[in-house]
């Protein structure tokens, strides 16, 4: 069995475990469900419409399904942080390749959920060139647990994601496939959302442009009262 993991905590360290849960052959799904599980439940636990968010503190967007967790594993590096206490999910970061969606790898839930976000992403420049010129990925979305913020580790998050994509490309290219590393991820943060944005800022991102829920009334989050999306892009290298 071959199983493509990341592990970037010391044995025996209060660090969190940074993990990916691609599975690139045979790793059994029961084991990679538990992690998926607790994804599902941080953002449960972070989304708007839940009591348990409080004033002032980051929130989630958008709720992914037990299936479509299953199917961004098996399209991209998924990562999650798992606590030095009990092993649980106390963090996540969520990957999709624009070119899985093009070349009609992903279902038509996942298709529904992410198009409006990349055709949005898509038309935006970065370093004086089209942003689509380039090869980037977008970060479906990334939560820590409130008792674990503040302490880097959604850096860590993204730096391990930014590492595995590295080391995707470099198996497609020695396999003959003619793609290059990723350039960038870019996300979409809700202008409300103002602890996430400041959260990214200090992980490396920059924002690259805005977009009003006017110019895009499908993806109105009704997550605060500011209308708009902050796209912002950290560079892979």
């Amino acid at each position: 069995m071959y199983v493509f993991a990341i592990a970037l905590a010391v044995s025996g360290s209060s660090r969190p475990t940074i993990r990916s849960l691609r599975t690139l052959r045979g790793w059994h799904w029961e084991d990679i469900t538990t992690h998926l599980s607790g994804i599902r439940a941080l953002q449960r636990a972070n989304h708007p419409s839940r009591p348990t968010v409080l004033e002032g503190e980051g929130f989630v967007t958008l709720e992914h399904s037990l299936d479509m967790l299953k199917e961004l594993t098996m399209l991209a590096p998924q990562f999650v942080a798992l606590s030095p206490l009990d092993g649980s999910v106390i963090g996540y970061t969520l990957t999709i390749d624009p070119r899985a969606l093009r070349a009609g790898l992903a279902s038509a839930g996942l298709h529904a959920c992410y198009e409006p976000f990349f055709s949005m992403i898509e038309r935006l420049e970065w370093e004086g060139a089209a942003l689509d010129d380039s090869r980037w990925v977008m970060g479906g979305q990334c939560c820590v647990a409130a008792g674990w913020r503040r302490q880097g580790l959604m850096r860590r998050l993204y730096d391990a994601q930014a590492q595995a994509l590295a080391l995707e490309d470099e198996r497609l290219l020695l396999s003959g496939t003619p793609l290059t590393s990723a350039s960038a991820v870019v996300t979409a943060i809700d202008t409300a959302n103002v602890p996430s944005a400041r959260a990214h800022e200090r992980a490396g991102f920059v924002e690259i442009g805005r977009y009003s829920y006017a110019e895009r009334p499908s993806l109105s989050s009704g997550g605060g009262d500011v209308d708009g999306w902050s796209i912002v892009l950290r560079p892979t290298g």
